[in-house]
C-alpha cells in the first residue's frame, strides 16, 4: 500500500505543477462546475460559438485532447495493459486453430 500512496502523492504534485504552468483553473466546488456547464450550453443556444477566435478554438481542442489523454491513460491503468482487454477467442484469426 505504501507505493500506491507515494505515487498518488507524486501524481497530485505533478498535476499541481502542470496546472500552475498551464494556468488551469480547478473548480473547488460543484457550483463552479455547474455554472461553467450552464455557460457552455448557453453559448451554443445563443450562437456565441460562432464568434470564437482561432486561438480560442485551438485552446478548446487542446483541452479536449488533454481530457481524452487522461481518459486513455486511466483506461490503460484500469486494464493494466497498454494494448487492450484480453478477450477469449479473439486470437483465433482466419479460422486457424
Amino acid at each position: 500500500l505504501e507505493p500506491v500512496v507515494y505515487y498518488v502523492k507524486v501524481l497530485g504534485h505533478v498535476a499541481r505543477i502542470v496546472g500552475q504552468q498551464t494556468g488551469t483553473v480547478w473548480p473547488n466546488n460543484f457550483g463552479t462546475a455547474q455554472t461553467g456547464y450552464s455557460n457552455f450550453v448557453a453559448g451554443f443556444r445563443n450562437g456565441a460559438w460562432k464568434k470564437l477566435t482561432i486561438a480560442e478554438v485551438g485552446s478548446l481542442v487542446f483541452a479536449g485532447i488533454t481530457v481524452g489523454g487522461f481518459f486513455w491513460v486511466g483506461e490503460m491503468i484500469g486494464r493494466r495493459s497498454v494494448v487492450g482487454y484480453d478477450v477469449p477467442g479473439a486470437h483465433n484469426h482466419f479460422g486457424a486453430h
